[in-house]
């Protein structure tokens, strides 16, 4: 039983923060997305998701009704996802901090404690094309499948490197 327990313990956690603007569209699919494939890994590490927005309001608000139906058609929860706004303490709860784009990507930089040792990075770094993730916000239904399908392609690209740090270094990302 013991033994049981320990191979299902995974060996490491990863802390991921997601941030966009108002934490209502493009950071809380993120979140889901991620939560829903790091099930797949669960024997070699965990992640702890979040999310948050760079100006969200001071009341908690459910995700873009847009967002929670391309969510939804894809069967990715949003249960329980609320938006809030980036506190410093953020900078030391999390190991990675994904921006969406450019404009927050800045806003991390210039808010980042000297004393932090989070990895801060657009979440697209490194692909080919489209290296930041549209705002959906003002757009229709076919923008949030956009944004989905970009989130969707960079929540699995972030687990591959997960995974292949993990096997080369032993530590993650």
């Amino acid at each position: 039983m013991l033994r049981q327990l320990l191979n299902r313990k995974p060996k490491h956690q990863l802390n991921v923060l997601f941030v966009c603007t108002a934490n209502i569209c493009r950071s809380p699919l993120a979140e889901g997305i991620l939560r829903d494939r790091a099930k797949n890994c669960q024997d070699r590490f965990s992640i702890k998701v979040d999310s948050c927005g760079i100006e969200a309001g001071p009341v908690p608000m459910a995700p873009d009704i847009r967002a929670r139906n391309i969510a939804q058609s894809n069967n990715i929860s949003l249960k329980g996802v609320k938006s809030r706004r980036l506190t410093e303490q953020d900078f030391f709860k999390f190991d990675l901090i994904l921006a969406m784009d450019s404009k927050h990507l800045t806003a991390l930089e210039q808010k980042m404690p000297n004393a932090s040792s989070a990895t801060l990075k657009l979440f697209r770094q490194g692909f080919k094309s489209d290296q930041e993730i549209p705002d959906p916000y003002y757009g229709n239904a076919q923008g949030f499948e956009k944004v989905f399908e970009l989130l969707l392609e960079a929540v699995d690209q972030l687990l591959v490197d997960t995974e292949q740090s993990l096997d080369r270094n032993n530590v993650l990302c």
